[in-house]
């Protein structure tokens, strides 16, 4: 045989021998490891390894064919094998191509004992499976309801209210992720009574605030053409509760329904004599009812047209609970729905800021250990509604304990009591807003006409920037770092009060200590539209002052730029607009990476444009940007380019600007262009060129007679039918400071003075 077939046939054999020795840690091999003849331990290794591999869609979309093999694993299989290999089934389920095999799969086995009964994780990742498998399907186009209805109907039956709660819970925790279409919702609503309704009494916190959650999912796939069914359906059925022997079920119900949905729960409270129904017999029921009663009227509160109709109708009872002693969780309720009303009814502001009395109690409950924690967030909620008040403020900053007990609540679970403890810090550190020159002269008139209050000395900058010396030394910023929160209501707080920090200078080494950079970074594509400008504006701030590279290391700095841009193309015009042209100044000095990042997002355009800004310090920070981007090959390159010429010619024109600074800027990037020899004709050729050369030569700042030095020199040194050129007044003048105290200065004039003889 020849010595080069022997070789590729002994290559063949290696590599066939290869190919017959399967990896053990293969989707195939952990399949056969789950085999029963296996040992408990060898299999229960192969499941962990099958749940890790999984997390990878194409090694789930791989098991696809095992599934029913997988599901009936499952249903045999107890303890921590069963808990892995429902992690295995969860990653299968969540590929949205799988949806319809798997649900076709799910109906071929008992789904009963698929899930089983116990109170552990398994449980709810069963459900899970389910739910991302329907979810996903009803996104497809040939959504079928009656595909799907029986493995709905399960999840309705495990939430009635015989089941135990843990099975009620994780069915409802599901179900939020089910809710894929308004067809699923509105069969969700179709069962008698709306029993999704109608079992809240005595449920846990989490049951609520879950069953909350999942009408406020349920309420956001509604229809504009569907919205009059569902409040038929919800108003009948809670009109229903209410007057029947469940009526506690009722008011808990409505209140559920003000927060899942304000709009709804404020339409069906409107219904003709309802309120008035519920108000007229409130004083004679037990204290449960009355509780709940006090309880959905603080929801509906959050509803700012309904506090009018509340105000009128109910205050005198919830006045009455706030001062009764014998009930302090309907004492603490009612008083969250007085704060409410301060707004509508003076009667309630008074009761409440009268000798700081709202302030005091609620800040006495946050104080005492043993205060449920239940009415904790209540107090919170409150403290965040009258922590507007310049009073109160000045209240919660000198509590030293308060604000500790504040900051605790930052490692809460509960939505609620974050919103509300991010809320007081924002308010507490909130300055006045900066007035535009027009709303400076209408509030001089109302002054002139004694038609304005007066501004409250303790909201003035001098008092908001003591409260806020305090609170950092209370290492706020730390908390709020570490306050975990995917709300962006809640983000947009914590970047107002982050802005508010950096207003001043000296506190801005503490916001890049305790990494809120890097949380106000993420901010800035996840929070309101208003939180993303305070996001992006704070750090502008941190990157005016602060040495980029220690401020914003890595990728930071890059990823700063389109959000700064957003920022100074924006709506938001004023101080705003100039510190983020401020921050791109300087970022600009970091690195090529940063420079080419911002011509990515087109920003060198952005700046241009703004040179011709009506406002002087737009026009200087866009210019000494521009300054600063110069040395990049494409700027350079576009600024000597003939299609663009107008570029040179405002970068000239500024050089010559009545702004001190612009002046500066604009000529340091005309001497940076005439190092370059080709540009010289093209400046020699600008209107007023050796004019503003003059100009700058004649200045008294040496910094504009070192950049003009630098200009002419290079214009001398080119060609010499340039230099002669140079204006005989010129001439003069470089003569006359030949030997200026400035040593670059002189060293350029005596050039020139050599180059024109």
């Amino acid at each position: 045989m020849d010595p080069t077939d022997e070789a590729k046939a002994d290559l063949e054999n290696i590599l066939k021998l290869m190919q017959d020795k399967k990896d053990p840690n293969s989707v195939d091999s952990l399949l056969q490891a789950l085999d029963k003849n296996e040992t408990i331990e060898k299999r229960i290794d192969a499941a962990k390894k099958l749940a890790y591999l999984t997390q990878n869609e194409s090694q789930a979309f791989q098991l696809l064919n095992s599934f029913l093999t997988i599901l009936n694993n499952v249903i045999q299989e107890k303890g921590e094998l069963r808990l892995e290999l429902m992690r295995v089934v969860v990653h299968i389920c969540e590929i949205p191509e799988n949806a319809k095999d798997c649900l076709k799969l799910f109906k071929m086995i008992d789904l009963d004992q698929f899930l089983g009964s116990s109170d552990d994780i398994s449980l709810q990742l069963g459900f899970d499976s389910l739910a991302m498998s329907i979810s996903n399907y009803a996104k497809t186009k040939d959504f079928d309801l009656n595909y799907i209805r029986e493995l709905l109907q399960l999840y309705y039956d495990r939430c009635h209210f015989k089941n135990p709660e843990f099975i009620q819970l994780a069915s409802y925790k599901s179900l939020l992720k089910a809710m894929g279409n308004e067809t699923i919702v509105l069969d969700l609503f179709r069962l008698e009574n709306l029993g999704i309704l109608k079992n809240l009494y005595s449920k846990s916190e989490e049951y609520k605030s879950i069953t909350v959650a999942l009408l406020a999912s349920c309420f956001s796939k509604i229809s504009k053409e569907k919205e009059k069914y569902i409040f038929d359906l919800f108003s009948s059925a809670i009109t229903q509760l209410l007057n029947s022997k469940e009526q506690t079920s009722g008011l808990m119900a409505l209140s559920a329904i003000f927060q899942a949905q304000p709009h709804f729960g404020a339409m069906i409270l409107s219904k003709q004599g309802l309120l008035d129904s519920i108000i007229d017999v409130v004083e004679f029921e037990k204290e449960s009812v009355q509780y709940f009663t006090v309880e959905a009227l603080s929801s509906g509160c959050n509803q700012v047209e309904m506090r009018k109709a509340i105000s009128e109708k109910a205050s005198p009872f919830l006045i009455q609970c706030w001062r009764q002693t014998k009930s302090s969780r309907i004492q603490i309720m009612a008083s969250l729905a007085l704060v409410k009303l301060m707004s509508v009814n003076k009667e309630v502001e008074t009761e409440l800021l009268e000798y700081d009395k709202g302030a005091k109690y609620f800040s006495e409950i946050l104080n005492l250990p043993e205060s449920p924690i239940s009415s904790k967030v209540t107090a919170v909620e409150a403290l965040a509604y009258l922590s507007i008040h310049p009073r109160v403020k000045e209240l919660i900053a000198n509590d030293a304990k308060l604000i500790t007990n504040l900051k605790l609540l930052a490692k809460s679970d509960d939505r609620t009591a974050k919103y509300g403890m991010v809320s007081i810090f924002s308010n507490l550190t909130a300055y006045l807003p900066q007035l535009t020159d027009e709303q400076k002269n209408v509030q001089k008139l109302h002054e002139m006409a004694k038609s304005a209050a007066p501004i409250d000395s303790l909201n003035l900058d001098k008092a908001v920037a003591e409260r806020v010396t305090k609170l950092v030394s209370h290492n706020i910023i730390t908390s709020l770092v570490n306050l975990k929160t995917d709300s962006a209501n809640v983000q947009e707080s914590i970047a107002t009060t982050y802005l508010s920090i950096a207003t001043e200078q000296k506190h801005r080494g503490a916001l890049i200590q305790a990494g809120a950079c890097r949380q106000l970074l993420k901010f800035t594509t996840s929070s309101t539209p208003a939180g993303i400008i305070a996001a992006t504006q704070a750090l502008a701030k941190v990157a005016i002052t602060t040495d980029p590279n220690l401020a914003f290391k890595g990728e930071m700095a890059s990823e700063l730029i389109r959000p700064l841009f957003n920022l100074i193309n924006g709506d938001k015009r004023g101080l705003a607009q100039f510190e983020g042209l401020m921050a791109i100044t300087n970022l600009a000095g970091m690195n090529d990476n940063v420079r080419n990042r911002i011509l990515q997002v087109d920003g060198v355009t952005s700046l241009e444009n703004l040179q011709f800004s009506d406002h002087p310090l737009i026009r200087r920070a866009a210019t000494e940007a521009l300054c600063n981007l110069i040395y990049h090959p494409t700027v350079f390159a576009d600024y000597l380019s003939s299609r663009k010429p107008h570029l040179l010619q405002i970068m000239v024109a500024l050089s010559d600007d009545d702004d001190f600074a612009t002046r500066r800027a604009a000529s340091g990037a005309i001497a940076v262009l005439s190092s370059e020899p080709t540009a010289i004709p093209l400046l020699i050729t600008q209107k007023r060129f050796f004019e503003i050369c003059l100009h700058l030569l004649e200045d008294e700042q040496d910094e504009l007679v070192y950049r003009a030095s630098e200009i002419i020199k290079n214009v001398t040194i080119v060609d010499q039918k340039f230099a002669k050129q140079v204006p005989k007044d010129i001439e003069k003048l470089v003569v006359t400071l030949r030997n200026h105290k400035h040593p670059g200065i002189a060293s350029n004039l005596k050039l020139i003075q050599s180059n024109l003889q």
